[in-house]
């Protein structure tokens, strides 16, 4: 099972055209704190590989960080997919006030909501949910832009 969980995740990566580079970005080295990237319009994460293995971070879970950014992305959606009722459940219940501190310091206003949200999901995901995640989030990517929107 653990195979096929890997195959549909590697062809979801490749469906979706997202590059994943691990090794260490130039910010990885200014910013300790910084586990991951994912550049916006490029289809690209960079996980910041020393930082992840002096922190202890499971990589899976900066992984599916970053690419839920990119389902945001492929979905148009600029902030989060609760609402703000819900959000605010899902964090009080899911994140520590000093994570949730540290998110409200580091980021501007607009970008707050999606990174809660991101933090949020990317632990509870399997490599399963994310893969169908990551496919649906490309064909509707695909659909906006047959569309034109």
């Amino acid at each position: 099972m653990a195979y096929l969980s890997a195959l549909l995740f590697a062809f979801s990566l490749t469906f979706s055209g997202i590059d994943v580079t691990y090794l260490s970005d130039p910010a990885c080295d200014v910013r300790p704190d910084l586990m991951g990237s994912y550049f916006l319009g490029k289809d690209q994460v960079v996980l910041c590989v020393d930082n992840i293995e002096r922190e202890q971070v499971d990589p899976d879970v900066v992984l599916h960080h970053e690419l839920l950014h990119a389902v945001h992305e492929n979905f148009g959606v600029k902030g989060s997919f609760f609402n703000e009722k819900q959000l605010a459940k899902r964090v009080s219940q899911q994140l520590d006030f000093e994570e949730v501190l540290s998110v409200v310091m580091s980021y501007p206003e607009e970008e707050l909501d999606q990174e809660l949200e991101v933090r949020v999901l990317s632990n509870q995901m399997s490599e399963w949910h994310m893969a169908l995640v990551i496919i649906v989030s490309r064909l509707v990517e695909l659909l906006r832009l047959a569309l034109g929107s």
